[in-house]
């Protein structure tokens, strides 16, 4: 008996009696089983996202090498409640891993090929979940298969197949010694066939899975691995502007249908079509949208512009890339556009697009954005990116550095903890100021910032008034401008996610009594050698209320303020910290320690409170206690 049919006997003896594969409708939405998520590859997802995907449950590595990979890992696959995907660094591997917890299952070394794909799983038996079991991420493990292909130069490309729960291998099929480079996505499945890229010939295998006898192969000469789709009729692939429609049971060829004008770049994204609602299969090429009736084999209409990459479609719209910076969204069936959606700079779209009956979900650089499809605006956005797989209860992302996310549905919270900016006063008129610097907390997701009648900036970067999106723990400052007249006053408004917080700029002093307190200086040594500290002691009145007190010199007209750590000079605009926030208590203030101040002969140090440095100036709350001499 030969080797090829020994494997045969063999698969069909462990796997044979199992039942053929069928999608569980229990499992419905809970699954994620191969790229794009079907075998029409529209990337859809058939329910609505009501809360936010925003809470972090895990974080682990599948990756097993650290440091940059070239290669792009595939979107993880979901399935049995557990979470599959393959490591393309250095060894490739397929890693398993619990959906709930997100512990290590399983790792199945491929054995160092050239190319390895990503997984499909097919699922055999779900035990029954509740509700509750699945919004507590607590269901059993399910069973299935786990689907894969790899291919080593010089040597064979073979077909796999492994036991889901456990990794241990069932079988593999060798297709041939591999003449096509790339990288091989995902192996589609359809009522019990793997449909899968031949990487000996450019076209496409179909596989039994009661058996794994090759069905029918089908020679396309394409450039590079094709992706099919799959609907009733026709296993359906995209390569060198041509959409070639083979019959899905017997492989014959049964159409071709030319997009004019396309690319035959062996460079372009590797895409496979996505069937859609009308009985239409789209694709991108050289810029344009285009949907292709099956039906009458014709182009239905194409779509010029930036189009590029794979094509998710869901209701009668259909998405895509647009360039590297913009996702569109057309009408199915006249390729009219709906809107336009523009990721802020500088973020950089890749990946794929998965549309629910409610959002698209998209990675750019670092953050991965969820867009409303009723009006085309962000909705939320998650500090993380990657390749990403969703179910209802689950976002995984695939980082580049090797890390994998789980996401869970929870309310959003885009309230900042309370905080305020100090009230501004100056005497000097219309001139540009800033506020006291702020740090966002007690937010669980990135949150829009905007500003009125002024600017902002975030951790110290160039001031701008151009919308944005901050997390927590930025630092935030304001700016604007004091009234050109004295007694007015202007009011610059910060929006950070669902709350508003003003800066107030008046021209003048501050119409608050003053808070009396005594300063007296504590001095030894000389000039040459100066130890200095300043006993600040509030009033009875000001005891034990929150103020701030200030340390300051003025030599020669020129203002400086002490921090505690250095001193800042002063040039009438920016807000400076204070020696001291709190509670009003007696302190003691070290200003200098041995210090040589021979130079600043005639200097003064002074002592002040006020609700700002500014306000203290503005005010004359403030107090001489030494003179350097």
């Amino acid at each position: 008996m030969s080797k090829k049919i020994a494997h045969l006997t063999i698969l069909a003896s462990i796997l044979g009696a199992l039942p053929a594969y069928a999608a569980d409708p229990d499992e419905g939405a809970d699954i994620w089983p191969m790229y794009q998520n079907n075998a029409s590859h529209n990337g859809y997802q058939p329910f609505f996202v009501g809360d936010h995907f925003n809470l972090k449950k895990w974080s682990t590595r599948f990756r097993l090498v650290s440091g940059p990979c070239l290669d792009l890992n595939d979107q993880p696959v979901i399935g049995g409640h557990m979470v599959y995907l393959t490591d393309r660094c250095a060894s490739k591997y397929i890693v398993a891993l619990e959906l709930d917890k997100g512990q290590p299952v399983w790792r199945m070394n491929f054995g160092i090929p050239t190319t390895a794909s990503g997984p499909t799983y097919q699922s055999l038996f779900a035990p029954p979940c509740s509700e509750d079991e699945r919004a507590t991420h607590s269901c059993a493990p399910g069973y299935g298969r786990i689907y894969a292909q790899t291919a080593k130069e010089n040597e064979s490309s073979l077909f796999r197949i492994y036991n889901s729960l456990n990794g241990e291998p069932l079988f593999q099929r060798n297709e041939g010694v591999p003449t096509l480079w790339g990288s091989f996505l995902s192996p589609t499945l359809y009522e019990n066939q793997a449909y899968l890229a031949n990487a000996v010939n450019g076209g496409v295998d179909s596989i039994s899975l009661s058996t794994g006898a090759r069905t029918w192969g089908a020679n396309a000469g394409a450039y590079k691995l094709l992706v099919p789709s799959i609907n009733s009729q026709h296993v359906l692939t995209y390569a060198q502007g041509a959409l070639t429609a083979q019959n899905r049971v017997t492989g014959q060829g049964d159409f071709i249908v030319n997009v004019p004008y396309a690319s035959v770049r062996r460079d372009l994204d590797q895409q496979a079509p996505a069937l859609g609602s009308y009985n239409n299969a789209l694709v991108t090429d050289s810029g344009r949208l285009v949907s292709i009736d099956l039906a009458n084999r014709r182009i239905a209409w194409m779509a010029d512009g930036q189009h590029m990459g794979q094509v998710s479609v869901a209701n009668g719209v259909a998405y895509a890339r647009e360039g590297n910076h913009s996702v569109v969204a057309r009408d199915e069936t006249d390729g009219r556009l709906l809107w336009r959606w523009t990721a802020p700079a500088p973020e950089w779209l890749r990946g794929h697009l998965i549309v629910t009956d409610s959002h698209l979900f998209l990675s750019g650089l670092s953050q991965l954005f969820a867009i409303s499809l009723n009006s085309g605006q962000t909705d939320w956005v998650y500090n993380a990116s990657g390749q990403i797989a969703l179910t209802r209860n689950a976002m995984l992302i695939a980082t580049d550095d090797g890390n994998l996310i789980k996401l869970a549905p929870g309310k959003l919270d885009d309230m900042p903890d309370d905080f305020a900016f100090d009230a501004y006063y100056t005497t000097n008129l219309n001139v540009l100021v800033m506020s006291n610097v702020v740090e966002i907390k007690g937010v669980n997701s990135l949150i829009p910032i905007s500003v009125d009648n002024g600017d902002y900036s975030v951790n110290g970067q160039t001031m701008t008034r151009t919308p944005g999106l901050v997390k927590e723990g930025d630092k935030i400052a304001v700016y604007g401008r004091v009234p050109g007249v004295t007694g007015q006053t202007n009011t610059v408004t910060l929006k950070l996610g669902s709350g508003t917080f003003p800066f107030d700029i008046t021209a003048g002093s501050v119409v608050t009594p003053n808070n009396p307190f005594n300063a007296t200086a504590q001095v030894s040594g000389t000039a040459n050698n100066l130890t200095l500290s300043v006993l600040v002691s509030p009033s009875s009145a000001a005891a034990n209320k929150m103020g701030r007190i200030y340390i300051a010199t003025e030599y020669q007209g020129a203002w400086s303020a002490y921090n505690g750590q250095s001193w800042v000079p002063w040039n009438g605009t920016q807000a400076l910290a204070s020696v001291f926030t709190g509670q009003l208590l007696p302190k003691t203030i070290p200003v200098f320690r041995g210090n040589d101040l021979s130079a600043t002969r005639g200097m003064n140090v002074y002592a002040g409170m006020g609700v700002s440095f500014e306000d203290m100036l503005a005010r004359g709350d403030y107090k001489l206690v030494y003179t350097v001499n």
